[in-house]
Order: structure tokens, then C-alpha cells, then sequence
């Protein structure tokens, strides 16, 4: 999903309501979203499944919309579910990379 700076929230699948706003630094973004799996969804990970979340940003005003995009942030993680409450998922394993990391998946 794509969203820009200052645009209202945008939803995809299970990433709800991002928002972009240039920090009070203009080298900074603030990036804000919430995660919220359907119930299908939750049916599908598994104790201990990896998942990656990335941010990627680019210059919006060029018209090759590929151009110039680059992964800056991402998060690698494992999935721990309550093995007491169906599809609650609690205490994910983060790891945070910047663009200066190799994100890797086990």
C-alpha cells in the first residue's frame, strides 16, 4: 500500500490505518500503523512462523514510480500464539534493521 506525507489513512489487508507525517526534522518520517488479523488470517500462523514488515520510500513526483524507492526500516519477527486463547498472538521476537542492515529470515 502506498500512502504520502500528510494524506489521510490508508488500509491494506492486515495493516490498518497508516499514516505518514514528516517529522520536525525534514529528513525524518513519522510512519504509524496498526496490524489487525481476520480471523482467517490468524487461522494461518503457526507458533514460532517468521514474518517481515518493510518501508520502503521514494519521491512520489517522479514518474517512473520505481525509480528511486528503497527499503529503509524493516522488521523481522516470530510469531508467538497463546496456546490458551485461540489466535491470540503475544511477545513477538522483534528485530528492527535500518537501511544500513541485511534483513535475513531464518
Amino acid at each position: 500500500m502506498i500512502n504520502v506525507d500528510g494524506a489521510a489513512p490508508v488500509d491494506g489487508d492486515f495493516i490498518k490505518q497508516v499514516v505518514v507525517d514528516v517529522n520536525v526534522t525534514p529528513s525524518l518520517l513519522d510512519i504509524t500503523f496498526d496490524v489487525d488479523y481476520s480471523t482467517a488470517q490468524q487461522g494461518e500462523i503457526n507458533d514460532g512462523d517468521y514474518y517481515l514488515i518493510g518501508v520502503e520510500v521514494g519521491d512520489d513526483s517522479i514518474s517512473a514510480a520505481l525509480s528511486d524507492r528503497k527499503i529503509v526500516w524493516c522488521q523481522v519477527a516470530q510469531y508467538t500464539k497463546d496456546p490458551d486463547i485461540t489466535g491470540l498472538i503475544t511477545d513477538n521476537d522483534f528485530g528492527v534493521y535500518t537501511s544500513e542492515k541485511t534483513p535475513g529470515v531464518g
